[in-house]
């Protein structure tokens, strides 16, 4: 009898010490986030459009607000045939870049690596926040 109480208390114990690492990782990497916000981020005049991007999105946390700033101030995406205004489209995929089919070639982002990292974590945790949990999934 002792045993299987010592057994089922074992289990918790595992599942608790998960969860404290979990919650610590989740600790330590918006400490991160929040050390790089306190830099300087601000816009430079040699700041490509994606670097530009990536760093009006740590500063709202919005896709929809950057598209906003880039179309009101006058910046276009250029195709091949023409320009245009920036789509939350446009903007997503250099916040997070993805294949949309198996034949696409994954964009490459001309920006820090650093600067992509975090805006990366932010975007995780903002994505799932909206829907009121914590970071639960890692995307690749």
């Amino acid at each position: 009898m002792i045993e299987q109480q010592k057994r089922k208390f074992k289990e918790i114990l595992e599942k608790t010490e998960e969860i404290k690492n979990f919650h610590e990782e989740n600790i330590k990497e918006l400490k991160y986030i929040l050390d790089y916000m306190e830099r300087d981020i601000s816009i430079k005049e040699s700041d490509n459009i994606e670097t530009i991007i990536l760093k009006k999105y740590i500063e709202c946390g919005s896709i929809k607000r950057v598209c906003e700033f880039l179309n009101d101030n006058g910046y276009r995406f250029i195709t091949k045939d023409y320009n245009r205004k920036y789509t939350t489209e446009d903007v997503s995929q250099i916040i997070f870049p993805y294949k949309r089919n198996e034949d696409e070639k994954e964009k490459v982002i001309n920006a820090d690596e650093e600067l992509k990292d975090v805006v990366k974590r932010m975007h995780l945790y903002i994505f799932n926040s909206s829907y009121g949990r914590l970071k639960v999934k890692e995307f690749k």
